[in-house]
């Protein structure tokens, strides 16, 4: 089993909310790779501290078995907001290359 835990990178938000076609997320690509189950017990805004308290909580009720897995994503309070023109200036080729086709669908 892999357990998720985490904030905003984690939730699973509905595609259409963020004006984008529903794709695969990266957690069910990682169970998918290497043939696990996941749990998920990421919430949106729920921040670094209240993540790691949910897991020690879990941790500490004996709830994981030997060999479990466990991601953590976990933001930073100290977030900087960016440009859209900021992001576009840094992306990669694969992302330009996707946002291309992207918008080519539209």
């Amino acid at each position: 089993m892999i357990y998720l835990f985490g904030d905003s990178f984690v939730e699973n938000e509905p595609a259409e909310s963020l004006g984008v076609e529903e794709h695969e997320r990266w957690y069910q690509m990682l169970s998918s790779n290497l043939n696990e189950e996941h749990k998920n017990y990421g919430k949106c805004g729920e921040g670094p501290s209240a993540s790691l308290k949910k897991f020690h909580r879990l941790y500490e009720d004996h709830k994981f078995k030997e060999n479990d897995k466990f991601v953590f994503v976990l933001s930073s309070p100290y977030r900087i907001p960016v440009s859209y023109t900021h992001l576009r200036a840094n992306e990669t080729p694969e992302q330009l290359l996707c946002r291309v086709m992207r918008e080519k669908k539209k």
